[in-house]
């Protein structure tokens, strides 16, 4: 239940609000708060944003969207021990079931590709018809799936390739292969650059990783032999797509060779690195801010990075104690699911939203995953 009850605020149309569901689900079930070293540090980050707010109360900057009042009064930390709290309680069938809702909207990501539309939600801005005879470039299909917008639908995605691996497991062979092509065929439609590099990146860990795994005795010959077979796949795959589908694969990944590669995102972190030069300290008072940035004319954003998001709206001592809270929570086991998910929130606002299904899946992960990585029990089967 609190699998679907953390996926659907997700969703197009269902208020984000809906996260506050969960918290009243797992407080009905009776489930407490278990008060440890971590909460202790959420707690000091919450009293911290209080009074950066109450300092700045009056003075600090609406630019881009307008606050609602909920918003406006209750910091958005506070959600951060909500967070917290539903990543305590979730199981390994309730990732099952998280899993299953992300691979089916990674069908709709596919069927809507293949029909030559964005999205089902036609009300929804970005809905639009696209010809695939008319245009090449995968960045501009860029389908939706159940979501607000494409970056939502691949962030989703590549959360299922994480916890499709984590809970492997507890899957089936043929499930397991069958989501994960799932996923891998609905991530390239989707087309977000970040969300593929972050991908590689996790899929390359995990190949290091087999690598540098130990092997009982008994079994060295034969791990010698998968390891060999693996890398020499690995190999030929890497020469095929060097030698026949580079210049292709990078025409997609510039867009055709447009010189803004970055979509703006240059012109955004300017603005944010002005703003936290003159804000540094105490940031915009712990208040969700927006800048203005020039691409085809004036609009607002946020950072489109969770780093310089967080470090202009709480300044750096806030900042600070964020980053400690996740960084005592890091050990080699878990390194190989967080890593990719900080890299992912280098160019994508994906981390520190204090409550979104992100942050709730990168707490599991940093808080659940002590002792031993799956991968270590896949190599000594």
């Amino acid at each position: 239940m609190l699998g679907v009850l953390i996926y659907l605020p997700t969703i197009a149309h269902i208020p984000y609000a809906f996260f506050l569901i969960a918290i009243l689900y797992l407080v009905i079930k009776k489930n407490k708060l278990k008060i440890n070293a971590n909460l202790k540090v959420i707690f000091l980050i919450i009293f911290f944003t209080l009074i950066n707010r109450l300092i700045f109360i009056d003075n600090h900057i609406f630019v881009g969207e307008k606050e609602s009042i909920l918003s406006f009064i209750i910091p958005g930390s506070i959600f951060l021990l909500a967070t917290y709290y539903v990543a305590q309680y979730l199981s390994r069938k309730d990732i099952n079931i998280l899993l299953f809702l992300i691979t089916f909207e990674a069908i709709v990501v596919i069927i809507e590709f293949k029909l030559g539309i964005t999205t089902f939600f036609t009300g929804l801005d970005r809905y639009k018809e696209i010809s695939a005879t008319n245009e090449l470039l995968l960045y501009f299909f860029r389908p939706m799936g159940l979501s607000e917008n494409s970056s939502i639908a691949a962030g989703k995605i590549f959360l299922g390739l994480l916890l499709l691996h984590y809970n492997k497991n507890y899957l089936g062979k043929y499930t397991k292969f069958t989501i994960f092509v799932i996923l891998i065929i609905a991530l390239i439609m989707t087309f977000n650059r970040t969300a593929l590099v972050a991908t590689g990146l996790f899929y390359m860990m995990l190949l290091l990783k087999f690598y540098f795994a130990s092997s009982n005795k008994e079994r060295i010959a034969r791990h010698l032999f998968y390891k060999f077979i693996v890398a020499l796949f690995v190999a030929v795959a890497m020469a095929y797509c060097y030698i026949y589908l580079f210049d292709d694969i990078l025409l997609q990944f510039e867009r055709g060779g447009n010189a803004d590669i970055l979509t703006g995102r240059g012109a955004i972190w300017h603005s944010f690195f002005l703003f936290i030069q003159d804000h540094f300290i105490f940031g915009n008072g712990s208040y969700k801010i927006y800048l203005p940035f020039f691409h085809g004319g004036w609009t607002f954003a946020h950072a489109h990075n969770s780093y310089l998001e967080v470090l202009a709206m709480h300044g750096i001592a806030i900042a600070l104690i964020y980053a400690y809270l996740i960084l005592r929570n890091i050990n080699r086991y878990n390194l190989v699911y967080v890593l990719p998910m900080f890299v992912f929130s280098l160019t994508q606002y994906f981390i520190g939203w204090n409550i979104s299904l992100q942050d709730i899946i990168l707490f599991y992960f940093l808080i659940h995953i002590k002792k031993r990585w799956d991968v270590d029990e896949a190599v000594n089967q």
